[in-house]
């Protein structure tokens, strides 16, 4: 958010919007680019620190019964 210069937050505010208004739709607006990112980063991240787990758990002998095909 501290990427949004200064300038539009003081022009939003000196034209009478409620800060509550100017925080929606100037600030908010102009960081969701950001926050998408971060989200994709944050997501990658997670399933890549647990993909290993995932193939070494499926890989074990101790849970093969639970992967056998229902007869």
């Amino acid at each position: 958010m501290r990427t949004i210069p200064n300038e539009f937050v003081g022009g939003r505010t000196g034209s009478g919007a409620r800060q509550s208004r100017v925080v929606r739709s100037v600030v908010v607006r102009g960081a969701i680019p950001g926050l998408v990112t971060a989200n994709l980063l944050a997501l990658a991240r997670a399933v890549g620190e647990t993909a290993p787990l995932l193939f070494t758990s499926i890989g074990s002998s101790a849970l093969q019964p639970l992967l056998q095909p229902a007869k």
